[in-house]
Order: structure tokens, then sequence, then C-alpha cells
């Protein structure tokens, strides 16, 4: 399974194992959005790949929350602006 991930990883973001733990440890093992470790021991505790869909470009590591929360908003940060002010207008 693990030799599999690896080369999903490289075919579709181009990183490397070695690239992917670099990403991993610059983050600090922990999802770039919300900081919870990843440290893999289940589901959505296993990083997933954040990328631009429109240049493909990896941008981050994400839980499996955050990583389909972008993707929810059309990775669209007026979306993402507009539903954290709907947001903060609830506690207020």
């Amino acid at each position: 399974p693990q030799a599999k991930k690896e080369s999903h990883r490289r075919v579709r973001y181009g990183l490397t194992p070695e690239a992917y733990l670099q990403l991993l440890e610059a983050q600090g093992g922990k999802c770039a959005i919300c900081a919870v470790l990843l440290d893999g021991t289940s589901k959505t505790l296993t990083p997933h790949v954040d990328h631009d869909h429109d240049t493909g470009a990896v941008r981050g590591l994400l839980c499996s929350r955050c990583n389909p929360g972008l993707g929810s908003f059309r990775d669209n940060p007026e979306l993402l602006l507009a539903a954290a002010i709907y947001l903060l207008g609830e506690l207020f």
C-alpha cells in the first residue's frame, strides 16, 4: 500500500517520497489549515496532498476534513471569506 501511495503522489503531483516528507516536516506534521497532527492513525489524520486545480501546483498537506472543504468552496477565496463572515456573524 505504501508503494502505491508513493507512486500516486509522484505521478499525480510530481512529489517524490523525499519531497513529500520534507513538506510534512515543514508543516510540523500538521494540517496546514486546522493544525491537527497528521500521524496517520486514522483516515482523517492521514495527510492529503492539496493542489491548485488550475495549475496543478502542490500547496500543502491537509487532513481529510479540510481538503474536501476547500474543494466544496471551489478553491475560491471569496467564497471562503464569505463563509467565515457568515459564521462570525452567528457569534455576535
